[in-house]
């Protein structure tokens, strides 16, 4: 169940973003079956929100947000990531996949390319759902699993 491992998730999440006041919201309410390796579907996800909150802390914002939900359509798992940061640069959206592209002076630039390859690697995409100056939204799209035990450990 995906949205297990969000729950499941979700205390390591809020330990990320109460110390730079940013409010955490998760709203999965339905069991989804997937067959993704866990550990990895979790990493993505605790990525996302990390770059969220790097992004955050450089905003302005009186409150700062981030939301994941998660919905089927079609036999799709989607999940939801967004947040009411800056935004990705125009300039910088084509890139924000490659590998070693990062805007960050730590930054190394491989975590969205590293996420990306490991939802594609459980038939999955991970895309840029929308991006403006209130906030970035990505999108991960996995085919869901006939079975609810079906989580693979490959």
């Amino acid at each position: 169940d995906v949205n297990d491992l969000i729950k499941k998730l979700e205390p390591s999440l809020r330990f990320l973003c109460t110390p730079h006041n940013v409010i955490l919201s998760v709203l999965c309410p339905n069991c989804i079956p997937v067959k993704i390796n866990a550990i990895l579907f979790e990493q993505v996800i605790f990525n996302l929100v990390k770059n969220s909150v790097q992004s955050l802390v450089e905003s302005d914002r009186p409150y700062k947000r981030i939301s994941i939900s998660s919905n089927m359509a079609g036999g799709r798992a989607l999940i939801e990531h967004a947040d009411n940061g800056p935004g990705i640069h125009p300039s910088h959206v084509p890139k924000i996949f490659e590998s070693f592209f990062t805007t960050k002076t730590e930054g190394l630039g491989i975590g969205l390319s590293l996420c990306r390859s490991i939802i594609e690697r459980f038939n999955g995409r991970l895309t840029l759902k929308s991006n403006n100056q209130r906030g970035a939204c990505f999108l991960i799209d996995i085919p869901t699993s006939p079975t609810p035990n079906h989580i693979s450990s490959a």
